[in-house]
């Protein structure tokens, strides 16, 4: 499933790969930082790694804690971003948190590109880590 960012959206970027492949689209559709840099000039990802939240207002971003982003804002949905390469092609994709765990299984069984069992099965256990945390629970 392809996409295009959207302004007004809050994007969950889990790993380095996801942060670089937002930040090409979102440099690509001329967003930029508030500071008024481009994209691809900074590696927030490292600050908060695997809990790095970009939030899309009009013409700019800027990154934020996703937990901490969850419990300000508790209502605003926040979207897991994929990207995923295949040679020379970049392959978005994305996710709304908080949809029942059914349907994230279905989107995950609809996408065409996981030819592997070892990436169905990270992105599987990554979901479940996702819905603990959101329950309160942990493994």
């Amino acid at each position: 499933m392809s996409f295009q960012v959207k302004s007004l959206h809050n994007y969950h970027v889990q790993t380095q790969e996801d942060y670089y492949a937002l930040m090409q689209e979102l440099e690509e559709l001329g967003y930029m930082w508030t500071s008024e840099d481009v994209p691809t000039t900074f590696n927030y990802w490292e600050i908060h790694r695997e809990n790095t939240l970009i939030v899309v207002r009009k013409q700019h971003i800027k990154c934020v804690n996703k937990l901490w982003f969850s419990k300000v804002y508790p209502d605003k949905p926040i979207k897991r971003y994929y990207a995923t390469y295949y040679g020379e092609h970049l392959h978005r994709t994305e996710t709304h948190l908080g949809r029942s765990c059914v349907d994230d299984l279905l989107h995950i069984s609809k996408v065409e590109d996981i030819h592997t069992l070892q990436e169905m099965k990270k992105i599987i256990d990554q979901l479940i880590l996702e819905y603990e945390h959101c329950l309160g629970g942990t493994r």
